[in-house]
Order: structure tokens, then sequence, then C-alpha cells
């Protein structure tokens, strides 16, 4: 198994100790901090928030804010909703080209408890 893959499989563990201990119902921002206090428990390190210029033809045209990046190659995008979309998964597909990541995990907490799903992709 790929250290890539390893790490992504420990990050969905810790987001999915999130959903069964919180439940649903929060605001993407409780989420976050619960899932960065599981990451640092489990000892991986991360960047939250971090901020990336969005390039159009060499010009600074605005900046994307990941949730939380790992390592400088695994995207980490938060919803808290019922269901990804289509536009969220085109957003992240942008996300992951766009900042060159390896991989990303989105991870949505349901708004029916105890439920959560994790996408992972990792790039090619």
């Amino acid at each position: 198994m790929s250290q890539g893959k390893l790490i992504s499989e420990q990050v969905i563990c810790c987001a999915f100790e999130v959903s069964n201990t919180l439940g649903a119902g929060f605001i993407e921002k409780v989420y976050e901090n619960a899932l960065c206090v599981e990451l640092n428990r489990a000892g991986i390190p991360f960047c939250r928030q971090k901020r990336y210029d969005v390039r159009y033809k060499n010009e600074n045209i605005g900046n994307y804010i990941a949730d939380i990046v790992i390592a400088d190659k695994l995207l980490v995008e938060l919803k808290a909703l019922s269901a990804l979309n289509k536009e969220h998964e085109a957003q992240v597909m942008n996300y992951l080209r766009s900042f060159r990541a390896e991989s990303w995990v989105t991870h949505k907490f349901w708004n029916i408890k105890n439920r959560h799903e994790a996408d992972c992709l990792e790039s090619r």
C-alpha cells in the first residue's frame, strides 16, 4: 500500500470518528475543529485553512482556502450536507489539478445521525 493511500485511510478513519462522536447537524467549522483534534491525536501533521493563489494566464485572479492540507499532498474538503453533487465533485477536481495535490478526501457529514461517507481519489 502506498504511503499516500495509507495517509488517506488514516484521515478517513479520523473523520469517521468525528462523525460517530458528534453526529449530524453542526456547521462545517465544528467538524473541521474536531477533525483537527483527531489528526493531532493520530500524529498526522496538517495545515488548516491553507491559502493558495489561483492563476489564470500567469495572473493571480483570486485564491482558494483549503480546509485541511496534509503534507502538501492531500487536500481534505469537508462538507456538512446530505449529499455531494456533481458541482462539489467538479470543484474538488479543479482544486486537485490546480494545486497538484496527489490525492483528496471529501468527507460529508450527513443530516442523519451517525451516517457518514468519504470519497477518496488519487490523481494519476
